[in-house]
């Protein structure tokens, strides 16, 4: 789901903020400490106490599934994958089937599957790969209702498919049919590496999204890309952004609310942290995808590594 207020939270392996006085700031209000962890989400209030819940993905011998109360940082309840691969991506897809809980969705680019957990716990959907969509479940998100039922969809990426063209599948969310596949625009660009969903932004009333296409070459070799697409059929593209020559732009994406005022959710994309390049975090507009700020640190720091938007 959309954050909807402009605060930002930049994680980078090395580079983390002093700490805050009480009072002077946000407080720490709960840790959990491990090394095995694979995937960290919001998941909606599983527990109906009122507070947003979070989920994460630790893996060991095989990957486990932890649901985690928002509230009290205790658990919620645990799914044990039985597969010892990590999960691609993780993420909350909204109420699917209506219970007013979340359904959660983890990505397998291994095996390309997908897997939308009803409630967290009970498999609802299994999606394999369409034919040559290669890398599918390497990223996921749920734009909204793409297709008018009133039930949230949930977008797919594949960015090996079709020779590194890159592809975005979406699904309903109510039947779990596949809706519509978007070809990468460009040869070998990877396109559909991270997804992002900041709401409606040309007013039609169909929920728009934000693609990577990393390896784009259009602001020179490895640049990168990120691109602002209808939602609706015909994938008008609202607004664009090029990297430059082996940043590979868009490595990590995510929608981090209104940072400029305008009523619309902005965006916030990173370059490769491989901790041997300068990385950069670049914040862009969701109206037409226009630079709003930049930032940079040394490359030990990995900035911009992960990327989310809080509320």
């Amino acid at each position: 789901m959309a954050p909807t207020s402009p605060l930002l939270l930049l994680l980078a392996g090395a580079f983390l903020p002093a700490p805050v006085a009480q009072g002077g700031g946000p407080d720490l209000l709960r840790t959990h400490s491990t090394s095995l962890l694979a995937g960290l989400t919001e998941a909606g209030d599983q527990d109906l106490d009122g507070v947003p819940d979070y989920a994460f993905v630790e893996t060991s011998t095989t990957s486990r599934l932890h649901i985690v109360s928002g509230a009290t940082g205790l658990e919620i309840g645990s799914l044990d994958t039985g597969i010892s691969a990590q999960p691609s991506a993780l993420a909350d897809v909204g109420d699917l089937d209506g219970n007013g809980l979340h359904e959660i969705a983890l990505g397998w680019s291994g095996s390309e599957e997908v897997w939308i957990l009803q409630d967290g716990f009970f498999l609802m959907y299994l999606w394999a790969a369409p034919s040559g969509a290669a890398g599918f479940g390497t990223d996921i998100t749920s734009p909204g209702d793409l297709d008018g039922d009133g039930v949230p969809d949930v977008l797919v990426g594949a960015p090996f498919s079709d020779n590194g063209n890159g592809r975005v599948i979406a699904y309903s969310g109510g039947t779990g049919a596949l809706l519509w596949e978007l070809l990468g625009f460009e040869a070998g660009a990877n396109l559909g590496h991270r997804l992002a969903a900041p709401g409606d932004l040309n007013g039609d009333g169909v929920p728009d999204f934000a693609v990577s296409a990393p390896a784009s070459a259009l602001g020179g070799p490895d640049a990168g890309r990120v691109v602002l697409t209808s939602g609706a059929v015909g994938f008008q593209t609202l607004g664009s952004f090029n990297g430059l020559s082996g940043e590979r732009f868009g490595s990590e994406l995510a929608a981090v609310g209104d940072l400029n005022g305008d009523g619309l959710l902005d965006l916030a994309a990173s370059t490769l942290a491989d901790g041997l390049t300068t990385p950069w975090v670049r914040t862009l507009s969701g109206a037409d995808g226009s630079l709003l700020w930049a930032a940079s640190r040394t490359p030990a720091t990995r900035l911009g590594s992960a990327l989310a938007g809080v509320g």
